[in-house]
Protein backbone atom coordinates (compact mmCIF):
# COMPACT_ATOMS: atom_id res chain seq x y z
CA UNK A 1 0.00 0.00 0.00
CA UNK A 2 1.52 3.17 -1.35
CA UNK A 3 0.30 6.66 0.85
CA UNK A 4 -0.10 9.48 -1.71
CA UNK A 5 -0.62 13.28 -0.22
CA UNK A 6 -3.23 14.50 -2.51
CA UNK A 7 -6.18 13.53 -4.95
CA UNK A 8 -4.57 14.37 -7.68
CA UNK A 9 -1.31 12.44 -6.98
CA UNK A 10 -3.63 9.16 -6.13
CA UNK A 11 -5.13 9.87 -9.69
CA UNK A 12 -1.50 9.42 -11.33
CA UNK A 13 -0.43 6.96 -9.50
CA UNK A 14 1.13 3.80 -11.41
CA UNK A 15 0.80 0.53 -10.36
CA UNK A 16 3.40 -2.17 -10.93
CA UNK A 17 6.91 -2.56 -8.87
CA UNK A 18 4.80 -3.87 -6.11
CA UNK A 19 2.42 -1.46 -6.02
CA UNK A 20 -1.00 -2.69 -6.22
CA UNK A 21 -3.28 -0.12 -4.16
CA UNK A 22 -2.31 3.50 -3.14
CA UNK A 23 -4.67 5.57 -0.63
CA UNK A 24 -5.01 9.25 0.06
CA UNK A 25 -5.86 9.29 3.66
CA UNK A 26 -7.93 11.73 5.23
CA UNK A 27 -10.38 12.20 8.63
CA UNK A 28 -13.41 13.56 7.75
CA UNK A 29 -16.56 14.19 10.07
CA UNK A 30 -20.24 15.06 9.34
CA UNK A 31 -23.26 12.83 9.96
CA UNK A 32 -23.01 10.77 7.14
CA UNK A 33 -25.69 7.79 8.18
CA UNK A 34 -28.01 10.87 8.45
CA UNK A 35 -27.48 11.43 4.91
CA UNK A 36 -27.52 7.81 3.87
CA UNK A 37 -31.00 7.18 6.13
CA UNK A 38 -32.16 10.09 4.10
CA UNK A 39 -31.56 8.92 0.93
CA UNK A 40 -32.71 5.27 1.77
CA UNK A 41 -36.18 7.43 3.00
CA UNK A 42 -36.75 8.42 -0.81
CA UNK A 43 -35.80 5.47 -2.49
CA UNK A 44 -38.35 4.19 -5.33
CA UNK A 45 -37.18 0.58 -4.15
CA UNK A 46 -37.94 -1.62 -0.97
CA UNK A 47 -35.92 -0.87 2.11
CA UNK A 48 -34.71 -4.66 2.18
CA UNK A 49 -33.18 -4.29 -1.07
CA UNK A 50 -29.10 -5.17 0.00
CA UNK A 51 -27.69 -2.35 -2.30
CA UNK A 52 -28.93 1.03 -3.14
CA UNK A 53 -27.63 3.06 -5.90
CA UNK A 54 -27.07 7.27 -6.81
CA UNK A 55 -25.80 8.87 -9.42
CA UNK A 56 -23.66 11.85 -9.11
CA UNK A 57 -26.73 13.83 -10.41
CA UNK A 58 -29.04 12.01 -7.81
CA UNK A 59 -26.36 13.05 -5.01
CA UNK A 60 -25.80 16.51 -6.42
CA UNK A 61 -29.55 17.06 -6.26
CA UNK A 62 -30.45 15.48 -3.06
CA UNK A 63 -27.73 18.38 -1.48
CA UNK A 64 -28.59 21.11 -3.53
CA UNK A 65 -32.22 20.37 -2.27
CA UNK A 66 -31.25 19.98 1.48
CA UNK A 67 -28.65 22.93 1.64
CA UNK A 68 -30.53 25.44 -0.08
CA UNK A 69 -31.45 29.06 2.59
CA UNK A 70 -35.12 28.19 4.10
CA UNK A 71 -36.57 28.70 7.20
CA UNK A 72 -37.43 24.14 6.58
CA UNK A 73 -34.07 23.65 6.44
CA UNK A 74 -32.86 25.96 8.78
CA UNK A 75 -34.84 23.37 11.20
CA UNK A 76 -34.43 19.70 9.31
CA UNK A 77 -30.82 19.93 8.23
CA UNK A 78 -28.26 19.36 11.08
CA UNK A 79 -24.81 20.97 11.07
CA UNK A 80 -23.47 17.28 10.52
CA UNK A 81 -25.67 16.72 7.65
CA UNK A 82 -24.35 20.10 5.81
CA UNK A 83 -20.78 19.22 6.86
CA UNK A 84 -21.22 15.42 5.08
CA UNK A 85 -22.79 16.97 1.65
CA UNK A 86 -20.43 19.30 1.48
CA UNK A 87 -17.38 16.90 1.25
CA UNK A 88 -19.40 14.36 -0.84
CA UNK A 89 -20.60 16.88 -3.43
CA UNK A 90 -17.20 18.29 -3.43
CA UNK A 91 -15.73 14.55 -3.86
CA UNK A 92 -17.77 14.06 -6.97
CA UNK A 93 -16.21 17.59 -8.37
CA UNK A 94 -12.79 16.15 -8.03
CA UNK A 95 -13.56 13.07 -9.36
CA UNK A 96 -15.19 15.30 -12.87
CA UNK A 97 -12.23 17.36 -12.58
CA UNK A 98 -9.83 14.07 -12.78
CA UNK A 99 -12.00 12.73 -15.55
CA UNK A 100 -13.81 10.21 -13.92
CA UNK A 101 -17.24 9.80 -15.91
CA UNK A 102 -18.71 6.90 -13.90
CA UNK A 103 -19.93 7.47 -10.68
CA UNK A 104 -21.89 5.56 -7.89
CA UNK A 105 -22.71 6.01 -4.27
CA UNK A 106 -23.73 2.85 -2.73
CA UNK A 107 -25.77 2.43 0.13
CA UNK A 108 -25.45 -1.14 1.71
CA UNK A 109 -28.28 -2.15 4.11
CA UNK A 110 -28.26 -3.61 7.51
CA UNK A 111 -28.87 -6.80 6.28
CA UNK A 112 -25.76 -6.80 4.44
CA UNK A 113 -24.69 -8.11 0.43
CA UNK A 114 -26.94 -10.72 -0.89
CA UNK A 115 -24.11 -11.59 -3.20
CA UNK A 116 -21.61 -13.42 -0.95
CA UNK A 117 -18.79 -13.26 -3.18
CA UNK A 118 -18.02 -9.49 -2.26
CA UNK A 119 -17.26 -10.40 1.24
CA UNK A 120 -14.88 -13.40 0.21
CA UNK A 121 -11.88 -12.17 -1.25
CA UNK A 122 -11.51 -11.59 -4.86
CA UNK A 123 -9.12 -9.36 -7.09
CA UNK A 124 -11.65 -6.92 -9.70
CA UNK A 125 -11.93 -7.43 -13.97
CA UNK A 126 -10.71 -9.87 -16.26
CA UNK A 127 -7.20 -10.09 -16.81
CA UNK A 128 -7.88 -11.43 -20.56
CA UNK A 129 -10.35 -8.17 -20.85
CA UNK A 130 -8.68 -5.09 -21.07
CA UNK A 131 -12.45 -3.47 -21.47
CA UNK A 132 -12.59 -4.63 -17.74
CA UNK A 133 -9.35 -2.55 -16.61
CA UNK A 134 -10.36 0.50 -15.35
CA UNK A 135 -9.14 3.19 -13.20
CA UNK A 136 -11.40 3.24 -10.26
CA UNK A 137 -11.40 5.39 -6.99
CA UNK A 138 -13.22 4.46 -4.18
CA UNK A 139 -13.97 5.67 -0.21
CA UNK A 140 -16.05 4.94 2.28
CA UNK A 141 -17.65 7.87 3.74
CA UNK A 142 -19.67 5.00 6.72
CA UNK A 143 -20.08 1.66 7.86
CA UNK A 144 -17.43 -1.08 7.82
CA UNK A 145 -14.54 -0.35 5.14
CA UNK A 146 -12.95 -2.57 2.79
CA UNK A 147 -10.43 -5.50 3.79
CA UNK A 148 -7.20 -6.65 1.99
CA UNK A 149 -4.57 -8.92 2.49
CA UNK A 150 -1.29 -9.27 0.81
CA UNK A 151 -0.92 -11.41 -2.24
CA UNK A 152 1.70 -13.81 0.04
CA UNK A 153 -1.21 -14.34 2.65
CA UNK A 154 -3.88 -15.44 -0.26
CA UNK A 155 -4.62 -18.78 -1.55
CA UNK A 156 -6.32 -19.06 -4.87
CA UNK A 157 -9.57 -20.73 -5.05
CA UNK A 158 -10.70 -19.81 -9.03
CA UNK A 159 -12.83 -17.30 -10.47
CA UNK A 160 -10.68 -14.76 -9.46
CA UNK A 161 -11.77 -15.89 -5.42
CA UNK A 162 -9.22 -16.21 -2.25
CA UNK A 163 -8.94 -17.11 1.17
CA UNK A 164 -6.85 -16.00 3.42
CA UNK A 165 -3.89 -18.25 4.83
CA UNK A 166 -4.41 -19.24 8.71
CA UNK A 167 -2.77 -16.37 10.58
CA UNK A 168 -2.81 -13.69 7.92
CA UNK A 169 -3.20 -10.32 8.26
CA UNK A 170 -6.21 -8.68 7.32
CA UNK A 171 -5.83 -4.50 6.60
CA UNK A 172 -8.58 -2.31 6.50
CA UNK A 173 -9.17 1.02 5.51
CA UNK A 174 -10.55 4.27 7.11
CA UNK A 175 -13.41 5.88 6.90
CA UNK A 176 -12.56 9.40 4.74
CA UNK A 177 -9.55 7.51 3.01
CA UNK A 178 -9.81 7.66 -0.69
CA UNK A 179 -7.99 4.78 -2.64
CA UNK A 180 -7.56 3.58 -6.11
CA UNK A 181 -6.05 -0.08 -6.49
CA UNK A 182 -5.14 -2.73 -9.54
CA UNK A 183 -7.61 -4.92 -11.19
CA UNK A 184 -6.99 -8.26 -11.81
CA UNK A 185 -3.39 -9.71 -12.52
CA UNK A 186 -1.71 -7.87 -15.05
CA UNK A 187 1.99 -8.18 -16.84
CA UNK A 188 1.86 -4.57 -15.21
CA UNK A 189 1.09 -5.50 -11.31
CA UNK A 190 -0.35 -7.98 -9.30
CA UNK A 191 -3.79 -7.85 -8.66
CA UNK A 192 -5.20 -5.87 -5.29
CA UNK A 193 -7.02 -8.57 -3.10
CA UNK A 194 -9.66 -7.72 -0.98
CA UNK A 195 -13.75 -8.12 0.14
CA UNK A 196 -16.61 -6.18 0.93
CA UNK A 197 -16.61 -6.67 5.17
CA UNK A 198 -19.63 -8.12 6.59
CA UNK A 199 -22.22 -5.66 7.07
CA UNK A 200 -24.81 -5.62 10.06
CA UNK A 201 -25.25 -1.32 9.75
CA UNK A 202 -25.22 0.93 7.02
CA UNK A 203 -22.43 1.42 4.64
CA UNK A 204 -22.08 4.23 2.38
CA UNK A 205 -19.14 4.28 -0.01
CA UNK A 206 -18.80 6.18 -3.39
CA UNK A 207 -17.39 3.97 -7.06
CA UNK A 208 -15.69 5.77 -9.51
CA UNK A 209 -14.13 4.96 -12.35
CA UNK A 210 -12.48 6.18 -15.83
CA UNK A 211 -10.29 4.38 -18.35
CA UNK A 212 -6.57 3.23 -17.67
Amino acid sequence: MKNVDSFAALSDEHFGDGVRAARFPRQISGDFEKVARNLLSQSKFSQSRDVHHYTADEVRHYAQDRLKPSLMNMFRVSAGERTALDIMVRDIDDLERHGYDYYLLRIVGESGYENKDITTFHCDGNPADPETHHRVILSCYHGPVTEFIDNADAIYMGNSLYRAKPGATIHRFNNGDIWTQSPANTARAEAFIHRGPPVNTLRMLLTAARPM
